[in-house]
């Protein structure tokens, strides 16, 4: 395996040896960091869970010792304060969809506008990376980018901005398309 490793680097320049031994070594560290923060957040939220169960626990220790109290020397009821009840709330997803829904739907006019120049924005260079990707490898040098591979990492790059350009482009398609509807319908 050591011999397929050390022949597949030897192909490339030491950059990019460099290049795919950083990936590798991502590739082993990311997914162990993530299990680490999901043990960890499980942790902090079965301690925050405890001490509301230690809270509650302590509440009703008072309370049953007043109730004690008030049998031993004979003393009438006392109204005791109804603890707060803790209500659901709303995810934090929902939050931020409201969040974000707030402002252009106070303001359809400047929301269309914005979203509209984003849209723009995004198309432009959306389609001027595309073309880019398509016209780079019969234009550019090949030595100036490190040869082959160079002129490949090139074209990976601007193909996955092309990708990011279109998945924004679409987004934000879709939500002035909501904007439009609800302007429409409250209009009429």
């Amino acid at each position: 395996m050591d011999d397929i490793v050390k022949t597949f680097l030897s192909l490339f320049p030491e950059k990019w040896q460099i290049f795919f031994g950083v990936i590798v070594l991502l590739s082993l560290i990311i997914p162990k960091l993530l299990t680490l923060r999901d043990t960890w957040l499980s942790y902090r939220q079965g301690i925050n869970k405890l001490s509301l169960e230690k809270q509650q626990l302590e509440l009703l220790k008072i309370k049953y010792e007043i109730e004690a109290l008030r049998k031993m020397h004979g003393l009438q009821e006392i109204p005791l304060p109804i603890p707060m009840q803790f209500t659901t709330t709303i995810s934090i997803e929902q939050k931020a969809q409201i969040i974000k829904r707030r402002w252009w739907v106070k303001h359809p006019v400047i929301g269309l506008i914005i979203f509209r120049f984003l849209q723009i924005f995004l198309g432009f260079y959306g389609i001027s990376f595309a073309l880019f990707t398509i016209v780079s490898p019969f234009v550019l040098r090949w030595n100036e980018f490190g040869g082959v591979w160079g002129i490949i990492m090139l074209e990976l790059f601007y193909a996955l901005v092309t990708y990011g350009c279109y998945k924004g482009y679409k987004k934000i398609r879709g939500i002035v398309n909501k904007l439009r509807s609800e302007t429409e319908n409250t209009s009429n």
